[in-house]
């Protein structure tokens, strides 16, 4: 089991574009990673329409969790965001990708760039990966060539993914599936988050006892026709009645608040974050209408396990 510490920053910079900025954010995750499930499989899930991608306001950064890579030959350090469930980026969800030596845009200048100064159109690679001591050989990854500007201020050198191979873009297994299949580095086919304001951990190959109590209980009902991080059978209650049951919900580290269909959060709503500017009295709920998906706000409040060999998301209290 490797334990890595990661280091975190805020999904908005600016707290006031909050509501105007998350639901055309989520809904462009959602929209590469179904372009590339449909690409991998042939067919979207039953009941599922690929929607056009939103356009986003300004002044939005994304919610990441970071720690530091190697990818070699010959050895470079990269810093990498780590993204569970989904991605931000049109890479799609599951590939790692790290700024190329031949990127034009200005964003790139401040990177760290893999030596691989080939042009577009766009190749992919295959080098061994290292995170702390787990390491995968042979795993492919994008020299990317172009880099939007939200990403100039952005102190990562690209994003690492830890899902499902079927929404990959490169149609490739991401690199905690090569680093398992080759053995030898990673004990259990499953990880552990543990998310707070300071200390937040991932821990891949197991789970990490000293942050949680008792048993992890799995939800094991994952939508596998979807390949995200979605269990079904979700229910919502208020004490001991059930107001909503029944849906598929997505846990999702890359998110900042929780989601539910509109109609549904209209009968459930007791969250708040904080007021959206100094001294205002209109406050930012944890809980907005959208598709159904658990964010950080609720993360941050369990011990959360992402299971490979059962298909299943397991929650436990924190210690």
């Amino acid at each position: 089991m490797v334990q890595l510490e990661l280091s975190r920053t805020y999904m908005f910079s600016d707290v006031g574009q909050e509501h105007k900025g998350i639901h055309p954010f989520i809904k462009n995750k959602y929209h590469q990673n179904l372009i590339n499930l449909c690409n991998n499989t042939g067919s979207l899930p039953n009941g599922f329409v690929n929607k056009p991608p939103a356009a986003l306001p300004t002044n939005i950064q994304a919610h990441f969790n970071r720690c530091p890579i190697s990818i070699s030959p010959p050895g470079q350090n990269f810093l990498i965001d780590f993204l569970i469930s989904l991605s931000c980026c049109s890479a799609g969800s599951s590939d790692l990708w790290v700024p190329s030596t031949s990127c034009i845009s200005s964003a790139c200048s401040s990177k760290k760039h893999t030596l691989t100064p080939l042009p577009p159109p766009l190749p992919n690679y295959t080098d061994t990966v290292t995170v702390a001591s787990i390491t995968a050989s042979n795993q492919m990854f994008s020299p990317i060539f172009t880099l939007s500007s939200d990403f100039e201020d952005d102190p990562s050198n690209g994003i690492l993914s830890l899902t499902f191979p079927a929404i990959s873009n490169l149609h490739a297994d991401p690199f905690f599936f090569t680093a398992s299949k080759q053995g030898g580095t990673v004990a259990s086919n499953k990880f552990g988050l543990y998310l707070t304001s300071t200390g937040s951990e991932l821990y891949l190959g197991g789970t990490n006892f000293t942050h949680y109590l008792g048993q992890i209980k799995y939800y094991c009902g994952i939508n596998l026709s979807t390949r995200f991080w979605q269990t079904t059978g979700g229910s919502i209650s208020d004490g001991s009645s059930i107001m909503i049951s029944n849906f598929d919900t997505i846990t999702d580290s890359g998110t900042n608040i929780m989601y539910g269909l509109p109609s549904a959060v209209q009968q459930f709503y007791n969250f708040n974050l904080r007021p959206t500017l100094p001294g205002s009295s209109q406050c930012i709920g944890a809980l907005s209408g959208q598709d159904f998906g658990l964010g950080d706000s609720f993360v941050e409040n369990v011990y959360t396990t992402f299971n490979f060999d059962q298909n299943a998301v397991g929650f436990a209290h924190l210690a």
